[in-house]
């Protein structure tokens, strides 16, 4: 581990990874997918209902074993799509209440469709601790956001 940033996110269609790559090299940063540990990849059909299924229950899925451990870098960046309901992602949500994050600086962004939420509030609820210096939305497909001198790049370069 050479970077004191960790850029940790949950992906399902790609989008939000494609934001988490564009932070990760913003900032020379780490970065780690979460994955549940039984990672399922439904047909788009069965997916709205998992979807709607996890975040009308407020489903916590066992997280995969981590590549890397949060508590050694300064700094974390956390993103996610926008569930049902305008909430996080269920593995984001089990990763905030299994892991302590002490008192480091966190960024929060969440992606998202039609409307962004609540889903970053509800993030930075579990990070009571932490500092919470900066969240964005991204809404997916929206011009300008991904490239050279897009938005997730912009609002990354001064996040910390």
């Amino acid at each position: 581990m050479e970077a004191d940033t960790l850029v940790i996110y949950y992906s399902l269609e790609r989008f939000t990874e494609a934001v988490a790559e564009a932070i990760t090299e913003e900032l020379s940063a780490d970065s780690l997918r979460l994955s549940p540990r039984n990672e399922v990849r439904p047909r788009w059909l069965e997916r709205y209902f998992l979807e709607f299924y996890q975040g009308a229950l407020r489903r916590k899925p066992k997280l995969a074993t981590l590549e890397v451990a949060p508590a050694s870098y300064e700094r974390l960046v956390i993103g996610t799509p926008v569930y049902w309901f305008g909430d996080m992602a269920p593995v984001v949500r089990s990763f905030l209440t299994t892991y302590e994050l002490g008192s480091r600086e966190v960024g929060l962004f969440c992606t998202y469709g039609s409307e962004p939420g609540d889903a970053l509030k509800a993030m930075a609820a579990y990070l009571q601790r932490c500092r919470v210096v900066g969240k964005k939305t991204f809404k997916r497909n929206a011009p300008g956001n991904l490239g050279t001198g897009g938005r997730v790049r912009d609002w990354a370069r001064f996040l910390f």
